[in-house]
């Protein structure tokens, strides 16, 4: 199962780096991997997603030193729809800036250690696990994520299940197996073939 990817847009090196820290220790406890990606500027961040960043969750400073983070959000979101961001600030009165380009959560830097494991708890169970697809094989089940999955084919009575790093076998039908992932994302290309478009 590939890692959890999260990326922090703060300009302050210091709490970036307790940060992670403390995210790293929440995540480990779940037995979760994550890989953190630190940006310093709006432009550094600007800079990694045009080279193809792509991070399931970010951490996102309203006040960066080059420019307004929730302007650099509303930017990019045309791109980024579904991409959970969690603003940080020590300003209360920036909040509703934050929703209006549909923040998950808003995180204050003076509390943050007392508020981070419950809002990474509902990231989980919002985002994280909800995005994960149960494989039976004759083996016991594995775990994969969705962006994992590159299509899924019939294979007699089995689902053939095609992968960044490898091919995967559910002893589940087709059918019974295709329930599991959302319609949006995995379009039926030819019968008994659906595609992660």
């Amino acid at each position: 199962m590939g890692n959890l990817r999260i990326t922090l847009c703060e300009d302050e090196e210091m709490f970036a780096k307790a940060l992670a820290e403390e995210i790293r220790a929440f995540l480990a406890c779940k037995e979760i991997k994550a890989e953190i990606n630190w940006c310093g500027s709006r432009q550094k961040l600007k800079e990694a997603l045009e080279k193809g960043l792509q991070p399931d969750l970010l951490f996102m400073d309203i006040e960066l030193g080059d420019g307004d983070g929730v302007e650099l959000v509303r930017s990019i979101r045309g791109e980024y729809p579904n991409l959970p961001v969690i603003f940080l600030s020590g300003l209360e009165e920036r909040v509703l800036d934050g929703f209006d380009v549909k923040a998950f959560y808003f995180l204050f830097k003076r509390n943050y250690t007392e508020r981070l494991s419950g809002i990474l708890e509902k990231f989980l169970s919002e985002y994280f696990y909800a995005s994960r697809i149960m494989v039976k094989e004759k083996e016991g089940v594995r775990v994969l994520s969705r962006q994992e999955i590159c299509y899924v084919e019939a294979e007699d009575r089995s689902t053939k299940i095609h992968t960044q790093d490898g091919v995967f076998y559910d002893s589940d039908s087709f059918h019974a197996f295709v329930k599991q992932l959302p319609a949006e994302v995995f379009i039926e290309v030819y019968h008994c073939l659906h595609v992660n478009v």
